[in-house]
């Protein structure tokens, strides 16, 4: 089985976090080895905040889990059992009061609280019902100031279903409710329980709970604020921190509205953006945005310099509405273009095949300050893309990207952007800069030189082709190293012209198969016929550009290089007088 026993996990825990400095000091945070009967207890009155995960354990986890307990448990008493470790759970809990919030541990707390209801509701005595109910619910008692409430409150938005459902066992209504991905798998993990709970005897459902309550334990981790228990959290987790940047700013933010009904409201908003996105992107989104508004690299954590800078939590309802949500649905479309927009698509496809991201913040911001003038918005996505291939091409370092994209950023603000002298622009000495490496060596650098040679082949098409394909290569019409006796031989015999040419652009196709490393050395003729012939149906114009071609010669190469360049030039706006212009995509050099 792959839960390990628990032989001074606690200690082994805290020592691991006190050596790499996680915490200051003894009273901030306290770890200890508890069985399940101490955990599900008045001690604890257990609540899942609203930017944790919804419940998401599928049947085959479940199943793992009782599949564990069982083999666990064995036949013998209890008390003969070793201890045995479930895991962990961090907490936030103010040690004088009950209430904790769960930062790391909710799916397995809920799931064994599913678990033990279960086993409530097949128990065939009122006593033993009682018994078990002891570990799902808390009884009020007047004298010591408490009352009835579940010992855990899952998520808001599920919690009424949780409470009525599974912890107090009413299945009224359960189809109409179980409306949600995290409750139809409440639901399922319940009813397999009830099956495979229910094949078993009610003296081994009863030695199961015995076990499991007795010698089950869980380490405990008790952080005093909120700070403390997300840095425990990533260093204890074996598993990877599942909690983003954004889960911890969706607490803050969501929290600072006052009414509950707005709260849920707004999360509801919130949790369809992040779907809607996915939660990568969803966090990529708020480190743009966050990007947008200190336009300076960041310094801190994400969650920090969010709150100083952004500033969601002064007026939350205004950050989700006005700037979160058309952000998202921007980000959306710069993700996922549509083609029915077609100069858009090509222009956010390209972007796409590079590098880096560091381009989108400044798209964010324009798509969504601009979002009613598409002809605008075009102009802004092609000086946009001149600016993102220069840096990527010339091999600019992060830091010399953020600095100009930090301009750029400006200059929308300020509503200068669009001015000829914007930094959004290259200066004479970048557009040199730009023509001459184009002019140069293109294949040698592994980063750069598949995306240049698919931009360029966009430049070239009318519009049709996609680039979707599952694989690209890189192909050399004039071999790297000609077989001797070849024709290539003959068509290039000085060696320094030959090395001259083989990697610049016009010596180079794209494939969307595998290369055949034989066939690269093959006279033009042949290898023509392998790669090049009709019924190939390349999709690329640079590739079906070389069928055109009786002959490989220095010649052609030559013509073939002036070409491409001019064609770059002209999207691109490169020569030395020219102007800023709208490329006109259906043009295709033949």
């Amino acid at each position: 089985m792959a839960t390990v026993r628990c032989i001074s996990i606690a200690e082994m825990h805290l020592w691991r976090t006190l050596n790499q400095g996680i915490i200051s000091s003894m009273e901030t945070i306290k770890a200890a080895e508890k069985a399940l009967k101490d955990v599900f207890c008045d001690q604890y009155i257990f609540r899942i905040p609203p930017y944790q995960r919804p419940y998401s354990w599928t049947e085959e986890q479940a199943a793992e889990l009782l599949d564990d307990l069982k083999w666990a448990a064995g036949d013998e008493k209890p008390i003969e059992k070793p201890p045995y470790f479930l895991g962990s759970i961090v907490v936030i809990k103010d040690p004088d009061y009950p209430d904790a919030d769960i930062v790391d541990g909710q799916q397995r707390i809920t799931t064994l609280t599913i678990l033990m209801s279960v086993l409530r509701e097949l128990a065939t005595t009122d006593q033993q019902r009682a018994n078990i109910n002891i570990f799902l619910s808390q009884k009020g008692n007047p004298l010591l100031g408490t009352r009835d409430i579940p010992r855990l409150t899952i998520r808001k938005r599920d919690a009424d279903f949780f409470r009525k459902c599974i912890q107090d066992g009413d299945q009224g209504g359960i189809l109409d409710a179980a409306n949600t991905d995290a409750r139809k798998r409440m639901i399922a993990n319940r009813d397999f329980y009830q099956k495979k709970l229910g094949e078993m005897s009610e003296e081994e459902r009863n030695h199961l709970l015995a076990f499991a309550v007795q010698r089950c334990y869980l380490v405990v981790v008790e952080a005093s604020d909120q700070a403390s228990a997300y840095r425990i959290f990533s260093v204890m987790n074996d598993r990877g921190l599942d909690l983003t940047a954004t889960d911890i700013l969706k607490s803050d933010i969501i929290g600072a509205i006052e009414t509950d009904t707005e709260q849920d409201s707004y999360n509801a908003k919130w949790e369809a953006l992040e779907d809607g996105l996915g939660r990568q992107a969803f966090v990529d989104l708020f480190a743009h945005l966050r990007m947008i508004h200190r336009k300076q690299k960041m310094r801190g954590t994400l969650e920090r310099e969010f709150r100083d800078y952004v500033k969601p939590i002064a007026n939350p309802q205004h950050f989700i509405d006005e700037e979160l949500r058309p952000s998202a649905e921007v980000f959306e479309q710069i993700l996922s273009p549509h083609a029915a927009n077609l100069t858009r698509y090509r222009l956010l496809k390209g972007l796409q095949q590079l590098d880096n991201q560091d381009w989108q913040p400044p798209a964010i911001k324009f798509l969504v300050d601009y979002h009613t003038n598409e002809t605008t918005i075009i102009k802004f996505l092609e000086r946009l893309d001149r600016l993102a291939y220069f840096l990527f091409i010339t091999r600019a370092n992060v830091n010399e990207r953020l600095l100009r994209y930090a301009a750029v950023l400006g200059e929308i603000e300020n509503g200068a952007v669009m001015n000829a002298d914007s930094r959004l622009d290259l200066s004479n000495g970048e557009k040199a800069e730009l023509r001459h490496a184009l002019d140069g060596d293109i294949y040698s650098n592994q980063r750069t030189r598949k995306p240049i040679l698919l931009r360029l082949d966009a430049m070239l098409s009318d519009g049709t082709a996609h680039y979707d394909h599952a694989l690209i290569t890189i192909e050399h019409v004039l071999p790297q190293n000609p077989a001797v006796g070849s024709d290539w031989l003959n068509n290039f015999a000085d060696t320094r012209t030959r090395n001259a040419w083989v990697h610049r652009l016009a010596n180079l196709v794209l494939l969307s198969k595998y290369k055949n490393p034989a066939a690269s050395t093959y006279d033009f003729d042949r290898k023509k016929t392998i790669y090049f012939a009709d019924n190939g149906d390349t999709p690329f114009i640079l590739t079906s550009q070389v069928r055109q071609e009786p002959v490989w010669t220095l010649e052609v190469l030559r013509e073939r290089q002036a070409r491409l360049l001019k064609r770059i030039s002209d999207v691109w706006c490169l020569g030395e007088d020219a102007q800023p212009v709208t490329p006109r995509y259906s043009d295709v050099i033949l």
